[in-house]
């Protein structure tokens, strides 16, 4: 697990175990201590700005637009037309940016259960939601992910778990068996859900197994399909997973994509229709860490 060390006017960030960065801190925005978690917003001269919950950064403003694009846009241009969208976290509203980009959302709920994380970021991270919070489609409910899911207002056709890694005790519960179950059921026929997994470089070192996650969500969902993307501000190449119960993101051609992406009016930075289908290609070591990374006891029965 990642844990932050002060020095001065600098962010020390533990990547991963023997490995740290160290970003200066050229302006402190924001700090505060919620009922949850820690929230601290600094400008970096690199980075820009950065936002920390619990000691982790969780964007900064230099390529959140990567992390963004790539955690929404492969899920929803997999389905043929995500009319009702939830987001499980991503208090940041960058999330929720690229969610209601796509013109065919009429219903997008953002479920955080920090109402603190939300209001520091509608003030202090313009840049990243964009006034995302204020479009009439948006639905803002401000409890915890599982309960959202035991009694849902809808079905939905995408739902996207922009959450705290999984080591974070805040988000240990979403990645269980049960959540899953949970999340099978709110998703219609053709439901598609996406996740963030945390580093694929560092997982084998941590009590966190990103194959051992797989490994769990394909016992509940018939397809999984897991890509990386990397991220410099978090220092790593970054997993991401699709898990859905009938749609695969691999057989979703590429003129589909294409013609989606433009009916729908969406406009990227990193993401296009010919990125798609790559993001799916995976390096060896990572396709060989399924077979051989041990067990972990973060995933309850």
């Amino acid at each position: 697990m990642r844990r932050r060390l002060f020095l001065g006017a600098w962010h020390v960030d533990e990547t991963g175990k023997g490995y740290v960065r160290y970003l200066r801190i050229d302006r402190a925005l924001y700090a505060s201590k919620t009922a949850y978690q820690k929230i601290e917003i600094f400008r970096n001269e690199l980075f820009g700005k950065v936002l920390v919950l619990d000691d982790d950064i969780q964007l900064s403003e230099i390529d959140e637009w990567v992390y963004h694009e790539a955690l929404v846009h492969p899920a929803l241009f997999t389905h043929p037309k995500p009319a009702k969208v939830a987001i499980i976290g991503g208090g940041d509203g960058g999330a929720l940016r690229e969610v209601l980009k796509h013109r065919c959302v009429a219903e997008a709920y953002l479920v955080d259960m920090d109402r603190e994380v939300v209001e520091a970021c509608k003030r202090y991270l313009p840049e990243v939601h964009r006034n995302s919070f204020d479009d009439t489609r948006v639905r803002a409910l401000y409890v915890e992910g599982g309960e959202f899911l035991k009694e849902p207002p809808s079905e939905f056709q995408v739902i996207v778990l922009d959450l705290t890694e999984p080591a974070n005790s805040l988000s240990n519960a979403l990645y269980s068996t049960p959540f899953f179950k949970l999340l099978e059921r709110t998703l219609d026929e053709d439901g598609v859900a996406v996740f963030q997994g945390g580093s694929a470089l560092f997982f084998q070192k941590e009590e966190y197994s990103f194959p051992r996650f797989c490994r769990v969500l394909s016992s509940v969902f018939p397809i999984v399909r897991p890509y990386l993307v990397g991220i410099p501000s978090f220092g790593s190449v970054w997993s991401f997973l699709i898990a859905s119960k009938r749609l695969d993101p691999l057989e979703v051609p590429k003129a589909i994509i294409a013609r989606r992406l433009k009916g729908r009016g969406v406009t990227t930075r990193y993401y296009t229709p010919s990125l798609h289908k790559a993001l799916f290609a995976l390096p060896k070591f990572f396709t060989e860490s399924f077979e051989t990374n041990a067990e972990s006891t973060l995933f309850p029965k």
